[in-house]
């Protein structure tokens, strides 16, 4: 009986010199408030939410399914993306903003576009930035100024 009463007495010993130390302590999280993109799309996300963007609907099977392939048979990921990106942007289904429509109205066509794109506001740096592209570049289209914005690492996150 002395024995028993020994190994209770070493593992009531043992559990109470145990203590529940911190090792790694985060903090606490507060959650953003500011609209900062931190999650990366992944790249099937990418393209569908691509689609939707450029022609105001969700993919249909079929397109998606056309990308999905060749996203699979092709080793260099971000290659093929891009690829598909342009190939979107070459559609004679997309409507896109005219030359002369842009020319009429760079702030609004700007602001279309990242909220189109980015999900908010342009600041006015960012405005004046893209005016004067639009202004010094004549020769920039639509489909230049949203490949840009496809192609930028913000777009690449949600």
């Amino acid at each position: 009986m002395s024995t028993v009463r020994f190994y209770i007495a070493l593992i009531a010993l043992v559990l109470a010199s145990c203590s529940n130390e911190v090792v790694y302590d985060v903090g606490t999280l507060e959650p953003s408030n500011e609209g900062n993109k931190t999650e990366l799309k992944d790249d099937l996300q990418f393209m569908s939410i691509a689609y939707r963007d450029l022609f105001g609907e969700e993919v249909p099977p079929d397109v998606l399914s056309t990308m999905r392939k060749a996203y699979i048979s092709f080793g260099d990921k971000e290659l093929i993306i891009d690829e598909i990106v342009q190939t979107m942007l070459v559609s004679p289904d997309l409507d896109l903003p005219s030359d002369a429509a842009i020319a009429a109205d760079r702030s609004a066509f700007i602001s279309d576009t990242y909220r189109k794109f980015l999900l908010r506001d342009p600041s006015d740096f960012e405005l004046a930035f893209w005016e004067s592209q639009l202004i010094e570049q004549t020769d920039l289209t639509a489909k230049d100024v949203y490949y840009v914005f496809m192609t930028c690492q913000e777009y690449k996150y949600y």
